[in-house]
């Protein structure tokens, strides 16, 4: 009976060297043997001779990245039919607008839309394409229309009055010191949203025939 046991255990210790040639091959030696698990001497000689080969924190390592979940080896062989399978989450949207995303998405084939906002990050009140058709249509010489300087004085009288320097005035209308000077120079293209809010600052109005007039509060006409 002796020679007999001797005789699997070279049988099964040869199967064993054969098949951890690679992790995949280790897993299978690992299932093999797994109806021999409950006879202490074969679980000796099987975690010895895999000792020499590979040890767990290898296998853990080696098995990291797959879709299986290695549990220890050493535990009960009860659960070897069940399997965990651990499925990665999909990107979110903000994930697809990176470079990289869009480049693995044009290897695979993926069709790609990009798209480009129209005047992203400038300020729309300062466009002069409200006068390009007017000014296609001239035939003498093309100027824009400038403030006039009237209104410049207007809008410095009026800042000064307030106690504001050009800078102050910018911050409260949200525009840079460079318009306000502009606008007191007379080199400013008008744009009545900026009138507005000068206006509103300042409290004189600035368009129509009562130039200079304290500006009405709201809801009095």
């Amino acid at each position: 009976l002796f020679h007999v046991y001797i005789q699997k255990l070279h049988f099964h210790a040869t199967l064993l060297k054969k098949f951890t040639v690679c992790f995949l091959d280790t897993a299978f030696v690992i299932v093999y043997f797994g109806f021999f698990w409950k006879k202490d001497i074969f679980k000796k000689i099987i975690l010895s001779h895999l000792s020499t080969f590979i040890t767990l924190p290898q296998l853990r390592k080696l098995y990291r990245h797959t879709h299986i979940h290695i549990t220890d080896y050493t535990a009960d062989m009860s659960d070897w039919d069940t399997v965990t399978v651990l499925r990665k989450k999909a990107p979110k949207a903000g994930a697809l607008k990176t470079e990289a995303a869009i480049n693995a998405a044009r290897r695979q084939g993926v069709q790609v839309d990009t798209q480009q906002k129209y005047g992203a990050g400038t300020n729309k009140q300062h466009v002069t394409t409200k006068n390009t058709a007017k000014l296609d249509r001239e035939t003498e010489e093309l100027r824009h229309e400038k403030v006039p300087l009237e209104v410049g004085k207007i809008i410095m009288q009026g800042r000064q009055a307030k106690g504001l320097s050009q800078k102050d005035l910018a911050t409260k209308i949200c525009e840079k010191q460079q318009v306000v000077t502009d606008y007191e120079a007379g080199r400013g293209i008008p744009n009545n949203m900026v009138l507005g809010k000068i206006e509103r600052v300042i409290g004189l109005k600035l368009r129509g025939k009562d130039r200079g007039q304290p500006l009405a509060p709201p809801g009095k006409k």
